[in-house]
């Protein structure tokens, strides 16, 4: 299994070598780790970490400046973002900045590491217990979820997918009952903490699945919302 990356963007020297102590414990990692925002920005970019641990308060760029802009890019609208700060009433404009999660200092460890196993769930778990392809049953069809590729190959069409796009589909198949609400989906396929993430993101990764997948998206015959959830029809089942 790949180690999933964290960039980490902290100016106090000593919490950095904390972080750089701390995240390990989590799983198989690697850590890139700056202490100024504008080189987040840019290294954000060039390694497309699967996971961000970001200061409030940065020299040539603040945190949550620096959230604002990666959500402005596509790449990062589902990267989990993880901000620290000094005070209680910087929550919540970090969370209105796009931040996934907040943790006030002092940080306490082990608070950290669950929030952390938390967002990187989707990679050290469904994505990463599969060895090879697996399949579902369709009407017929077969559905292949391959997570070495992250791709999905339904009929003669194969596509490409992300993370979390993924994550959901395999969550789904393995749940064919009861429907999956979007809170369900935000905890379990994509290991947000409870009641903090925002329904809009998985109404977002299904509209995009529906694009990539079914014959016609408006009149989906797949993904489709029935008892206040969403369910994959017809049935089918993945290895747990």
């Amino acid at each position: 299994m790949r180690k999933a990356k964290i960039l980490v963007v902290e100016e106090d020297p000593e919490l950095g070598r904390l972080l750089n102590y701390w995240l390990p414990k989590v799983g198989p990692v690697s850590i890139v780790h700056t202490r100024f925002g504008p080189d987040g920005f840019r290294l954000a970019q060039e390694i497309l970490p699967d996971l961000i641990v970001a200061d409030a308060e940065l020299a040539g760029m603040d945190g949550l400046l620096l959230v604002r802009r990666l959500r402005a890019i596509a790449a990062f609208l589902d990267t989990p973002i993880i901000m620290l700060t000094e005070a209680n009433a910087q929550k919540y404009q970090a969370f209105e900045a796009g931040a996934n999660d907040v943790l006030t200092k002092p940080i306490d460890a082990l608070e950290l590491q669950y929030r952390l196993q938390a967002h990187l769930r989707p990679r050290f778990r469904n994505l990463a217990k599969q060895s090879g392809p697996v399949e579902a049953g369709l009407s017929g069809r077969k559905l292949k979820l391959d997570p070495r590729t992250q791709t999905a190959e339904l009929g003669d069409k194969t596509v490409v997918l992300t993370p979390s796009e993924f994550a959901i589909l395999c969550y789904l198949a393995a749940h064919p009952e009861p429907p999956a609400t979007t809170e369900t989906l935000l905890v379990e396929a994509l290991g947000m903490p409870p009641r903090l993430g925002n329904p809009q993101l998985v109404h977002t990764h299904i509209r995009n699945l529906r694009r990539k997948l079914e014959q016609t998206p408006s009149k989906p015959e797949l993904l489709v919302f029935a008892r206040r959830g969403y369910v994959l029809k017809p049935p089918g089942s993945l290895p747990r």
